[in-house]
């Protein structure tokens, strides 16, 4: 079984108190959780274990290793979550504008593939909220959804969740507030 979240409204994610209690909040072990030093690219870990935990220079992660949560920070940029359809390979982007126009999500899926032999029409991918078009030049959600259709995703297998984190309330904006918070968005399998 996956679990997925994406947790706003318990405060600043980036502190480390604060994490702990929203994992535990959510049944998660907070010594299980790998995290990187986002830097808005296209580079993707593959998680063979729990160590190490933090890792640099890192806006995604892939892992087929059950209690192992994979998580981002965002405030505006869009956290993808992905699946097997069959639940044994997961993974997570932070995917901002720079991200997308990059590619981080068919390098993702490209590894989905190349790794662990799980082509796109078996992938499952959500969106989390982020920022929208009704406050954002840049539509995140027609980008990487048409990326997603591209690499063979079916529609079917395509959801996005519909609330903006400017406009929406409840969540960390950057572009709204300039904050220095982020909210976590985490993926494991039980």
């Amino acid at each position: 079984m996956i679990r997925h979240a994406s947790v706003a409204g318990d405060g600043n994610s980036k502190d480390s108190v604060v994490r702990k209690k929203i994992l535990l909040k959510h049944g998660v072990d907070p010594s299980k959780i790998i995290l990187g030093e986002q830097t808005h690219g296209i580079n993707i870990a593959a998680v063979k274990s729990i160590l190490p935990n933090l890792h640099p220079d890192t806006d995604g992660f892939m892992t087929d290793l059950p209690g192992v949560a994979l998580g981002v920070f965002s405030a505006d940029c869009a956290p993808v979550f992905l699946s097997s359809m069959d639940n044994k390979v997961i993974g997570i982007l932070h995917a901002g504008r720079r991200g997308t126009a990059a590619g981080i999500l068919p390098q993702a899926l490209k590894q989905f593939r190349d790794k662990w032999g799980v082509d796109s029409q078996n992938t499952v991918l959500h969106l989390g909220p982020h920022i929208r078009k009704c406050c954002y030049e840049v539509d995140l959600t027609q980008r990487l959804l048409e990326q997603a259709a591209a690499h063979g995703i079916p529609e079917e297998n395509r959801t996005s969740d519909a609330r903006c984190t400017a406009c929406g309330g409840g969540f960390f904006s950057y572009r709204r507030t300039k904050t220095a918070e982020r909210m976590l968005s985490f993926i494991l399998i039980k």
